[in-house]
C-alpha cells in the first residue's frame, strides 16, 4: 500500500476503496484530509480484459472496453466455453498477478485462477484463511511454482461471502479485491 500512495499520490490527495481508507488511517499511512475515496471501477488503472476459449486459449474478444464490468458475472456461465482473462495496476497491491474468471464445465462452479506473489514459507498462514473464509479446505487448490516464485490458486469465487450470480464483473472483482486485502493484512500480521 505505501509503494501505491507514493507513486499516485496527486496534490496530497490518495484515491481508496473504501477497505484500503481504514487500512491507510489505521496503519496512519496518509490522514484523513488527504484521502478520497473511489470506486474499484476508477481505481483499476491499466486495465486489460479479454474473453478467450478454455480449450485452445484462442481469444475470442480483446481489448474489452470499460463498460463490460457492467455485464452480469452469470454471462460466463451462459458461455461455458470461455473464460475471462483481467490484468490490472490495482492487483499489484493484493500481490495479484493475472486473473482468469470462469465457471468450470463439470461442477459448474464460478473459479477464480491467479498467481499470487507470496514466499512458500507463508503456506500456512495462507491455506488457513481460505479454509476460515471459503469453508471446506479442498474447495480450493494451491501449489507454489518454484519456477517464477508463485502461488497458483484455484479458488471457488462463489465462495467468498457476499457472491450471488446477480453480481456485475465489476462487483465480482471487488468481491475478489477485498478477499485478497484480507489476506495481505493476514500475511502482514505473521
Amino acid at each position: 500500500m505505501m509503494k501505491y500512495i507514493e507513486k499516485n499520490a496527486t496534490n496530497s490527495k490518495i484515491s481508496v476503496l473504501p477497505l484500503e481508507r481504514a487500512y491507510v488511517l489505521e496503519n496512519e499511512l496518509a490522514k484523513e484530509e488527504n484521502i478520497a475515496v473511489s470506486e474499484l471501477t476508477d481505481r483499476l488503472g491499466q486495465t486489460y480484459m479479454e474473453l478467450a476459449n478454455k480449450e485452445s486459449d484462442e481469444v475470442v474478444k480483446d481489448n474489452l472496453p470499460a463498460s463490460f464490468l457492467n455485464d452480469k458475472f452469470s454471462l460466463l456461465k451462459a458461455n461455458l466455453e470461455e473464460y475471462l482473462y483481467i490484468e490490472s495496476d490495482l492487483f499489484d497491491i493484493i500481490q495479484v498477478e493475472g486473473l482468469t474468471l470462469e465457471v468450470d464445465s463439470v461442477f459448474r462452479k464460478y473459479d477464480a485462477l491467479f498467481g499470487f506473489k507470496a514466499p512458500k514459507k507463508q503456506e500456512a498462514v495462507i491455506r488457513a484463511y481460505f479454509a476460515e473464509q471459503l469453508g471446506e479446505e479442498n474447495s480450493y487448490s494451491l501449489m507454489f511454482n518454484g519456477q517464477d516464485g508463485l502461488w497458483d490458486v484455484n479458488l471457488p469465487i462463489e465462495n467468498m461471502a457476499g457472491f450471488t450470480e446477480d453480481l456485475t464483473i465489476a462487483q465480482a472483482l471487488e468481491l475478489f479485491y477485498q478477499f485478497m486485502f484480507g489476506l495481505g493484512k493476514k500475511l502482514e500480521e505473521k
